[in-house]
């Protein structure tokens, strides 16, 4: 959550964070394994939402339209 955050500025920050994500490189016994990201961004700058929980909401219904993207992908709601 990003307070006073616009779809815009949502979306950058959330484009740097999956850039972040995609660079982690973890190492297990005899492999290195990538990173994979799915964001989801949702904003209330018209007023329309008046809970936490409808925001949350709308946020994940983004998220999840992200995975439905493929991975490393961002979803704008």
């Amino acid at each position: 959550m990003i307070k006073g955050a616009t779809s815009e500025s949502g979306e950058k920050r959330a484009e740097q964070i999956e850039k972040m994500i995609r660079n982690v490189r973890v190492m297990n016994d005899e492999s290195e394994i990538s990173v994979k990201s799915s964001i989801g961004v949702a904003d209330n700058l018209n007023g329309e939402i008046t809970t936490f929980v409808d925001l949350f909401n709308l946020a994940d219904t983004a998220l999840y339209k992200a995975k439905q993207n493929g991975k490393n992908q961002i979803y704008i709601k």
